[in-house]
Parts: C-alpha cells; sequence; structure tokens
C-alpha cells in the first residue's frame, strides 16, 4: 500500500507552503506563513488520519484538535499585536452553509464546529477558506461579539468548475473575492458547461435515490420522482447565489405543507438548498477585522 505520512506530506509541499512556515502547530500539520509583509495565512490541518492505516480506509469527516486549538489561539493574539491581518483555510466547513447541513452532512463539517467557530472568531479570525463539500458558497455565523466567514469554493472538477480570485486591501483591512468558471477543456472545448453539467446531474442523481431510498426509506417510485429535485437542489448550491424559481419554490413550499412526514422532511431538505445563506457567494467584500 502507498501512504504518504505526516513528514512526507511537509516534503512534498515544501515549496507550497511549509518551506516559509514562520510557525508549525508541532502537534498536526497546521502552519503559519506570511506570503506578503502584513498578512498571515493560518494553514489548519483539520483532517483525521491517524487510524487510516488501521481502519484501512480514510476517514471523511474532519476535527481541530485541543493541542491544536491551543496553538492557533497561541498565535492570533500575536498576529494582532503586531498589526497582521489574519485569514484562515482548512479543508473542512466551520459553519453551516445550508440549515440542517451539521445533520444531514455532519462529516463535512469539523467536529463540534459551533464552538470552534466561536473560539476563533473571537479570537481575531473572521474570515476562513474552506472547501470538501464542492460548493461555492459563503457563510457568515454571528456570535454574541464576533464573527466569522466561512469561504468554501467548489471544486474543477465539480461543476460549475469555480475558481476564486482574492485581493486584500491591508491598509483597508478588507478582502475582495470574486468568481470565475472553466468553460473548456481540451477534450470538450465547446461543450465542456453542459458536458459538465450532465455529469453531475447523473452521479447526483443517483446519490440522492440511494439516500432516500436507504436514509429515508421511501418506496423505489417516490425516490424515483423526488431524486431530480434533490439533483437540482444540490447543483444550486453548488454553483452558489441560490435563486429558485416559482415551479421550484411552488414544489417544496407544497412539501413542506404535507402530512406526511417523509415527504414534510424532504420538503425541508430542498427549502434548505435552496434558501442561500448570508452572505453572497461569488461576489463579495468582507472585513478582516
Amino acid at each position: 500500500m502507498n501512504y504518504v505520512g505526516p513528514e512526507a506530506f511537509k516534503q512534498i509541499y515544501q515549496d507550497c507552503g511549509y518551506g516559509d512556515a514562520i510557525s508549525q502547530d508541532p502537534s498536526s500539520l497546521s502552519y503559519v506563513a506570511e506570503p506578503v509583509p502584513g498578512l498571515w495565512v493560518f494553514a489548519l490541518d483539520s483532517c483525521d488520519y491517524a487510524d487510516n492505516l488501521t481502519n484501512g480506509t480514510p476517514t471523511t469527516a474532519g476535527r481541530l484538535s485541543q493541542a491544536t486549538q491551543a496553538w492557533v489561539l497561541g498565535l492570533l493574539p500575536v498576529a494582532k499585536a503586531s498589526g497582521k491581518s489574519v485569514i484562515g483555510m482548512m479543508h473542512h466547513g466551520v459553519v453551516e452553509h445550508y440549515t440542517g447541513q451539521g445533520t444531514q452532512f455532519s462529516e463535512y463539517l469539523v467536529s463540534d464546529y459551533g464552538t470552534v467557530g466561536k473560539t476563533l472568531a473571537d479570537a481575531g479570525l473572521k474570515v476562513i477558506f474552506t472547501g470538501h463539500f464542492h460548493a461555492n458558497d459563503i457563510s457568515q455565523a454571528d456570535f454574541t461579539s464576533s464573527k466569522l466567514y466561512d469561504c468554501e469554493t467548489g471544486s474543477l472538477v465539480t461543476a460549475p468548475s469555480p475558481y476564486r480570485f482574492a485581493s486584500a486591501d491591508l491598509d483597508k483591512k478588507t478582502l475582495a473575492l470574486s468568481t470565475s468558471q472553466i468553460t473548456s477543456i481540451p477534450s470538450h472545448e465547446t461543450d465542456f458547461v453542459s458536458w459538465a453539467n450532465t455529469f453531475l446531474y447523473n452521479g447526483l442523481n443517483n446519490q440522492s435515490y440511494t439516500l432516500l431510498t436507504n436514509t429515508y426509506g421511501l418506496d423505489v417510485a417516490t425516490a424515483t420522482s423526488l431524486a431530480p429535485l434533490m439533483s437540482y437542489g444540490m447543483m444550486a448550491h453548488y454553483a452558489g447565489d441560490e435563486s429558485p424559481d416559482a415551479t421550484t419554490q411552488a414544489t417544496y413550499n407544497s412539501m413542506l405543507s404535507s402530512t406526511d412526514t417523509a415527504t414534510r422532511s424532504m420538503g425541508q431538505i430542498l427549502y434548505s438548498l435552496w434558501t442561500d445563506k448570508t452572505p453572497a457567494d461569488n461576489v463579495i467584500t468582507i472585513p478582516l477585522q
């Protein structure tokens, strides 16, 4: 079995952050780098891989250990005292991107994400880039005395194949984000967008059908009819800035008022996927403090 351990990982990515690190967490692969004067980037290792070899499979879920959190909390005050702006980056999300994500897909958020998010935000981290769920979605958590923006970016291998541009104004303490999309690749020069959307829909439809039959216990006919609705909802969430048309709204509103428990549950899922949480997803300027 080919296996890349933590030390080998550091060597492989020596030129992609570790070689420029001003601090490394001794208990994980987390580090801090200063790519430009005045900006500290906290690259946080949220992956749980210690038992991968023993289990014979990788772990999807993630966490920030107490030791890693202590390391971060020791450095954020140093950054503030030194006048540095800070942003974070982490594979797993730390803020729900739609209502119910923490229950339905908990493995895509760090364990105890609410407490972790508040702890980081209270200590001065306002913006963190995440991924894992392949959705181009930004969500904010408003705590009592702080706020945290979770800027999730979609994957190039999942339609609409987005990528972000980030521009930090360190004088104004702001971070401007914009989004572009891949529209052509050598094997699909003219039809990439439609091909990628069809590929994603087919994959999601299979997954939705399996979820509806296995998890929700729906019969074949009902699952077959509802799977496309869930698939299109997921595709809208992946693209960000979700905006349902009148037919979609009428569909999930009707389901929400149903007397059937399973139908109401599906209506809630569709409503959550199509209801874009604050703020905007694809073009936005975010305060760094």
